[in-house]
């Protein structure tokens, strides 16, 4: 079997219908995905889908795609992904803008126009290049992997008639496919022939991920590594050393300890004596003014 653990898998296209709340009426009636990959390490991507907005009028759809990838063996850097989105359209005539917007390591591409609604079933084909889903010369399968979610956990509909093509530069030597919670089924279909590799899923419900492997001969790809970037946390911007580590518990107790007394000293208060609380003496009133006690933690 490859040497694919789908946990550690690179994450790719992960596609989720428009804002606010989804009718349960929305569906996907076909999902055709092709992905052909240079010898390089790029894929180009395009996707065919029909969405089905049935009665309830809907903009379009919203694609999430990650642009980075934390390192399961390198806490100090992130696995890039590097997206270039190309072009997108409707044979059915819905509208087809594209508003793009990168947040939170991902890149959000809005399809549609605010002020245009549909109906019933609308196609759409979004065209893309993404670099950085090659995993040259693993360990376990002494293959080049390509490694891709080609359907991601964030639809907000469920999805039918899924079908993705993968295309390389040489022919395949292994491939795999999986779905389901934990990705711990197998898909419907997973077959090679040559330089493709086929697969396909009849259902996927709301959230259902769909991943696929294609193995090729270790060497395939040149210089298809994916880039790296420095990860930053409070790990590497402060190394934890026994002298740090003994210092920040000892800072961490003065700090208790200061904004105890602190607390304790901010609760005694000047007061103007023998009166009660909240009573402020009559102009020219003789009154002394002390530190009164208030109970504090």
């Amino acid at each position: 079997m490859l040497g694919l653990v789908a946990l550690l898998g690179f994450p790719a296209a992960t596609l989720a219908v428009a804002e606010g709340d989804t009718p349960s009426s929305w569906q996907i009636t076909a999902y055709e995905v092709g992905a052909k990959v240079d010898g390089g390490g790029t894929t180009a991507v395009r996707i065919d889908l029909d969405f089905d907005f049935s009665e309830d009028p809907g903009h379009g759809p919203y694609v999430t795609l990650p642009l980075r990838q934390r390192i399961a063996d390198d806490p100090d850097h992130w696995r890039m992904l590097d997206v270039t989105v190309g072009a997108v359209s409707s044979s059915s005539g819905a509208n087809a803008e594209v508003l793009t917007k990168e947040q939170d390591g991902n890149l959000l591409i809005r399809i549609g126009n605010e002020n245009r609604t549909f109906t019933g079933v609308q196609h759409y084909t979004i065209n893309y290049t993404i670099r950085g889903l090659i995993a040259p010369n693993q360990a376990a399968s002494g293959l080049d992997e390509f490694n891709w979610n080609a359907v991601g956990d964030a639809w907000e509909v469920p999805l039918n008639d899924v079908s993705v093509t993968v295309t390389g530069p040489v022919d395949m030597r292994r491939v795999a496919c999986w779905t389901g919670d934990g990705y711990s089924t197998p898909c419907d279909e997973a077959a090679q022939d040559g330089m493709n590799a086929h697969f396909s899923e009849p259902y996927l419900s709301k959230g259902t991920p769909l991943q696929v492997v294609a193995g090729f001969p270790a060497g395939t790809f040149t210089g298809a590594d994916a880039r790296l970037e420095k990860r930053y946390h409070i790990g590497n911007m402060f190394p934890v050393t026994p002298l740090t580590g003994g210092l920040t518990a000892a800072l961490s107790v003065l700090g208790l300890a200061d904004r105890r007394r602190r607390t304790r000293r901010g609760a005694r208060d000047e007061v103007y004596l023998g009166m009660t609380p909240g009573v402020i003496p009559t102009h020219g009133q003789p009154v002394n003014v002390g530190r009164g006690v208030i109970d504090a933690p």
